[in-house]
């Protein structure tokens, strides 16, 4: 019985002798989503019928099958050599394994059932893309130090001097930009109308006898000092537009003077009424009179 044994033993052994799987996969490690080149190779006589495994879901453990490619050859002891050749992919980072594949072979002399060996697993690293990130390296490019000349140095001060003149310019700019300048002042529309009263009493218009052009700056000065004082529009106006405005703000004694001094005026102004000085004079002092109490 023991002997039995040994020889079936034996002959098994001869028969898998005949049947060589060998596996294979480049790189062993490589980073998420890199391709992966996965080879099995059956080395077979001739008198064997292999079965090429089929992956229909066109995976291998975690991998996914991108490409795949058989070839057969036969050796220098006339076997047939079959390969098979995988371009494979995963997404998943750290220890993968690629599982054993199931090769089927009969022998087709003995009509023997259908026999199986399997490829070795094969494990390969994958790397996340983080970990390329990690491993770049910069090298720093040291440059020899270039030595000035006098030259250079003199160009350089003078840079250094033009620079120091602009920031000391711009300095002294803002500095006048900050000093508050004492505010101008603003005459009353009184003052305004009392300087103006000086400036026609030095014209000579009452030497020559000029009522006309007397009158038509004097009733000026005091339409302008009541239009500012009482914020009322009354230069651009007429004598009948005016005197109702002024009624409303103006005390009844001085209205009832500008009423007649704008209605005389009138006369001598549109209508070349004459004149003399003494009464040019007397209008005068009282609109310096009436004016000078608006303080």
């Amino acid at each position: 019985m023991k002997k039995v044994i040994i020889l079936l033993l034996f002959y098994i052994s001869i028969a898998f002798g005949q049947i060589t799987v060998n596996s294979n996969i480049t790189p062993k490690k490589g980073y998420i989503g890199n391709s992966f080149k996965y080879e099995i190779e059956v080395i077979f006589a001739s008198k064997y019928d292999v079965e090429i495994p089929k992956f229909s879901d066109e995976k291998i453990g975690n991998f996914e099958i991108l490409s795949k490619d058989i070839s057969t050859k036969r050796d220098d002891k006339e076997n047939f050599v079959n390969k098979l050749s995988f371009e494979i992919v995963t997404y998943d980072t750290g220890w993968q394994e690629i599982p054993p594949v199931q090769i089927g072979f009969k022998d087709t002399i003995s009509n023997s059932a259908m026999e199986y060996k399997y490829s070795d697993a094969q494990n390969i690293f994958i790397l996340s893309a983080m970990d390329s990130v990690k491993n770049v390296r910069c090298k720093a490019t040291i440059f020899p130090l270039k030595i000035f000349s006098i030259w250079d140095w003199i160009l350089i001060i003078i840079l250094l001097l033009i620079v120091a003149a602009l920031i000391w310019y711009g300095i002294i700019k803002k500095r006048k930009k900050m000093i508050k300048k004492e505010p101008k002042y603003e005459l009353t529309p009184m003052e305004t109308a009392i300087e103006e009263l000086e400036t026609l009493k030095n014209k000579d218009y009452l030497d020559k006898e000029l009522w006309k052009e007397f009158y038509i700056e004097l009733t000026f000065i005091i339409k302008k000092f009541y239009e500012e004082y009482y914020f009322i529009h009354l230069k651009e106006s007429t004598t009948e537009e005016i005197l109702p405005t002024m009624k409303e703000v103006i005390p009844k004694k001085e209205y009832k003077f500008f009423k007649t001094l704008f209605t005389s005026s009138d006369f001598i102004k549109f209508a070349k009424q004459e004149s003399n000085k003494k009464r040019c004079e007397s209008d005068f002092s009282s609109v310096e009179e009436i004016l000078k109490l608006y303080k």
